[in-house]
């Protein structure tokens, strides 16, 4: 980390596991064999002054059991964000693959994001948790943080992490499960839930400065996660002032966009953010807006350019056409 000096890792390292579960329960099948401290193909894709992308190759496993995965990992000049896109081919079916970060952070909370809201976990379950393994859900990212130092992982479209409970805080993050039955209360086969074939998964690594820089990272992650919009500006010169800021909106703390739509009535347009963090935040716009409830009826707070959005709470903004 350039901002506060620190040295982290090991990162993106791969785990592979016999999983004789199902689609609701993970059951190991064995012990665990990863890549760390095995050798691997680093390869220097390209370089110029906005981006470095290298590709790494390493083998997991041994015999008919090994699996090749390669990964791309992108780091871009005045990002704090380093990108990975990670491949392999499955050809067996009962077993689990995650990627490993080590950040050594020293915490006993973990940090999932849900809907609307971070949700604080302790990595040591309680004593009545029996199962050897404690792998969690998430939506989006997934945190480990002390006061000055912090690190956060946001994978696209993969919603399971899991803390290791030795004292380590080694972070995983489910890249595929491999079983073959839905499970419950009945023998219900599901031979497309081993996963054979090109297996693919994306997600971002950020180290950043703990606590007083986590609504930073959080926003960072958002973006990484949210899909790029383009829009023809047709032919000469183009005002983009109104394309960087929609309705003039600014923030202050950790606010977050859940829609932006055309409004029921057919007469403006909905932006809906919320707080997920434990402090108060603000948002202020050049636009005047209404706010509405979650059925887009007006409340008695009209004509507004600024608004506090409380902790864990969501806020409806209504703009005239």
């Amino acid at each position: 980390d350039k901002e506060s000096g620190r040295t982290a890792g090991p990162f993106n390292y791969f785990e592979d596991i016999g999983d004789k579960g199902n689609e609701y329960e993970f059951i190991a099948d064995g012990d665990p064999v990863t890549t760390l401290g095995k050798k691997a193909r680093v390869r220097l894709v390209s370089f110029d002054a906005v981006l470095a992308v290298f590709e790494t190759e390493c083998t997991l496993g041994e015999g008919r059991k090994a699996v090749k995965i390669v990964s791309r990992v992108t780091a871009e000049a005045e990002s704090p964000i380093v990108r990975v896109e990670t491949k392999f081919v499955n050809k067996r079916g009962n077993h689990r693959v995650r990627a490993a970060f080590d950040a050594g952070v020293n915490t006993d909370k973990v940090l999932a994001e849900g809907q609307f809201d971070f949700v604080e976990r302790n990595i040591i379950p309680t004593k009545r948790w029996k199962n050897p393994c404690n792998p969690q859900r998430m939506d989006g990212s997934v945190v480990l943080q002390e006061k000055d130092f912090g690190c956060m992982v946001t994978p696209r479209g993969l919603n399971e992490y899991e803390v290791s409970a030795d004292g380590k805080n080694v972070l995983y993050v489910t890249l595929m499960r491999a079983v073959g039955e839905m499970g419950d209360w009945f023998y219900f086969p599901t031979p497309g839930g081993q996963c054979l074939g090109e297996c693919s998964a994306e997600y971002a690594v950020m180290l950043y400065g703990g606590e007083k820089e986590f609504s930073l990272a959080a926003r960072e992650s958002s973006a990484y996660r949210m899909q790029k919009l383009v829009a023809c500006g047709g032919k000469g010169k183009a005002d983009a002032s109104a394309a960087q800021n929609l309705f003039g909106l600014k923030r202050k703390g950790l606010v977050s966009a859940s829609a932006v739509k055309q409004s029921e009535d057919g007469k403006g347009y909905i932006v809906r953010l919320y707080n997920p963090s434990c402090e108060e935040a603000e948002i202020s716009a050049e636009t005047p807006f209404d706010t509405v409830n979650m059925a887009e009826d007006k409340t008695s707070c009209r004509g507004l350019t600024r608004l506090a959005v409380p902790p864990k709470k969501i806020v409806t903004l209504y703009f005239q056409k």
